[in-house]
């Protein structure tokens, strides 16, 4: 396994990208992957909410960022200690499937069915 950067972020390790992109903007999979590992996960209704409060415009860009819709007492403070322990998490692996196993395991998406771990 090859060492590790210490300024590239965690998920572009795991999945093998370069980091940053080539084309010097962030790519859309980048929204796909926090709306997922993030939002889906950190309070049930969360993402559809944020959703409806912060539609995409025809082009599919935003007027702002998720996270400026949170409440600063509760969901911006929620928001930084989940990031902090997911982050933590990616740290623990070596690959983006064991992430992936991993992350379900202690935050499953709500309103989603959990996949059951089963010996091969």
């Amino acid at each position: 396994m090859k060492p590790r950067r210490k300024d590239v972020p965690e998920i572009f390790k795991l999945k093998g990208i370069d980091y940053p992109p080539r084309s010097g903007k962030k790519a859309s999979y980048v929204g796909h992957w926090t709306n997922d590992i993030v939002y889906s996960r950190i309070a049930p209704g969360i993402l559809d909410e944020l959703k409806k409060k912060n539609p995409s415009n025809e082009k599919g860009i935003r007027k702002r960022r998720h996270h400026q819709y949170l409440t600063g007492d509760i969901g911006i403070p929620k928001l930084q200690d989940y990031i902090k322990q997911v982050i933590f998490l990616m740290r623990t692996c070596s690959t983006y499937r064991e992430f992936r196993d991993r992350l379900a395991r202690v935050a499953p998406q709500y309103n989603k069915t959990m996949a059951l771990p089963f010996d091969k």
